[in-house]
């Protein structure tokens, strides 16, 4: 999954979801052609951020003193 960040005086702002990458640039294009700065970033996947806890939650287990 991507999503559509755009780069604003008052900060970074989502505005869309996309599963692909062509979907999130043509979208991205539309709102650079008014001026806008914008990009797309890849998501995390729910499943992913969870690996990612867990990983991080194991290591810190492994670290501590037994």
């Amino acid at each position: 999954m991507f999503s559509l960040i755009l780069i604003t005086a008052m900060g970074i702002q989502p505005v869309g979801n996309y599963a692909n990458i062509s979907e999130c640039q043509s979208a991205a294009k539309d709102w650079q052609s008014q001026g806008v700065k914008a990009g797309c970033v890849r998501q995390e996947t729910p499943e992913q951020a969870a690996a990612k806890i867990s990983q991080t939650f194991r290591l810190m287990l492994d670290s501590m003193p037994k």
